[in-house]
């Protein structure tokens, strides 16, 4: 009986360690984001100011209803790959571009000073050195409809929105990236071995690239309790021109 009340006890505990939606940045038609078309897929984005992608500076960049920012074009190619994947990208959640049909992917600049000084200080949690920012790019894809889940078998369908928030000093050329994963993400399957989800990025550069652990396993379905920065659900990379990770 005790060790009944136990298991329980922890449960709760994980659960309640998961990144709530409400500790997301701010997303929506109503904080100015637009959405990229379900019919076209993706969405071109000129940007004011140029990006930094490590030994790379984009003025464009292009958001993916399948969770993936490319900068040279749309990139919603069928089966997720594993990094190196020979082309600059970054994969918040990158999964079957059919999951494209379950819901709404949203989008924004800003230089919004609150949500600057808010990643400024989440970002110097980890990272020692000075960290200002000027822009970023906050991108919320939610692709939750699981009553569609009998017409996509074998589709990865997410049951809550992951985030993907680039945020960078132009002065200086730093830049980060923040992948926020909410609570109840679950990846659904047909079966175990159709579990192809990659989540990381490739600066095409044979040297910049990672995949989040859990890439293409089931244990994918576990990064809204893991993490490299101590938050469950919150994954910081440093993508700077310097940066050796």
């Amino acid at each position: 009986m005790l060790s009944s009340v136990i298991i329980v006890v922890v449960t709760l505990i994980v659960k309640c360690l998961c990144l709530p939606l409400e500790d997301f940045y701010p997303f929506g038609s109503r904080k100015g984001d637009k959405s990229v078309s379900h019919i076209v897929g993706y969405s071109k984005v000129i940007l004011s100011e140029d990006l930094i992608f490590f030994n790379q500076l984009h003025r464009e960049l292009i958001v993916n209803n399948n969770g993936v920012i490319s900068f040279e074009r749309p990139f919603n190619v069928i089966k997720p790959l594993k990094f190196p994947a020979n082309n600059s990208l970054i994969a918040a959640l990158w999964t079957d571009p059919n999951a494209k049909r379950t819901g709404r992917v949203f989008y924004r600049y800003s230089t919004d000073r609150v949500l600057l000084d808010r990643a400024s200080k989440e970002i110097q949690n980890v990272y020692s050195m000075p960290f200002s920012p000027t822009s970023m790019f906050i991108t919320s894809w939610n692709v939750a409809d699981n009553a569609n889940q009998r017409s996509l078998r074998g589709t990865a369908l997410m049951s809550n929105p992951f985030q993907l928030v680039i945020v960078q000093d132009k002065h200086h050329y730093q830049c980060y990236m923040l992948f926020l994963y909410g609570d109840n993400l679950k990846i659904i399957q047909s079966r175990v071995s159709d579990v192809i989800v990659t989540a990381g990025y490739d600066a095409d550069n044979g040297q910049n690239f990672a995949n989040i652990p859990g890439s293409w396993t089931m244990e994918i379905n576990g990064l809204n309790e893991t993490s490299n920065v101590g938050v469950p659900g919150m994954w910081i990379f440093n993508c700077d021109a310097y940066s050796e990770e």
